[in-house]
C-alpha cells in the first residue's frame, strides 16, 4: 500500500491562564509604600471573583514600591500604594494583569470603607 503524507495537526496555544491568586508583599520596604492598604484594596476590588488575594512576607526584592505577584506569573509588578487613590489604581491594575475585571462601584465602596476606618482610628 502507498502511504500518503498526512497534514500535521494544527497546534493551538491555550489562552493565557488567569492567575488564581494575587500575592501582595507586606514586609520591609513594601509595608512603607502601602502594602497593607494595597492588600485591603485588592481584596475588596476582587469582589466575588475566584482570585484569592493574599499577603506575602518580605520577598527580599526591596524595590521603591510594593511588590504584587500574580501566581501565574514569574515576574512581579512594583507599584506605589502610599495613598488611597494610588492603592486603588494599583489594585485595579494588578487584578487586570491577573485576568480579573473590577466590578463598577467597588472602588467607591472601598473608598468609603477606608475613610470610615481612618476616621475611627483617629477617634481612638
Amino acid at each position: 500500500p502507498l502511504l500518503r503524507p498526512t497534514a500535521a495537526p494544527a497546534l493551538r496555544s491555550p489562552p493565557p491562564a488567569a492567575a488564581d491568586s494575587l500575592r501582595v508583599c507586606n514586609g520591609g520596604q513594601c509595608g512603607q509604600f502601602g502594602g497593607s492598604l494595597l492588600l485591603d484594596a485588592a481584596s475588596a476590588l476582587a469582589g466575588a471573583s475566584p482570585i484569592a488575594v493574599t499577603t506575602q512576607n518580605c520577598c527580599g526584592e526591596c524595590p521603591d514600591g510594593v511588590i504584587v505577584r500574580p501566581c501565574s506569573a514569574s515576574s512581579y509588578l512594583t507599584v506605589d500604594a502610599s495613598s488611597l487613590q494610588l492603592a486603588l489604581d494599583a489594585a485595579a491594575g494588578a487584578l487586570d494583569a491577573a485576568g480579573v475585571s473590577v466590578e463598577p462601584g467597588l472602588r467607591e465602596a472601598f473608598g468609603h470603607h477606608h475613610a470610615a476606618k481612618v476616621e475611627e482610628e483617629r477617634a481612638d
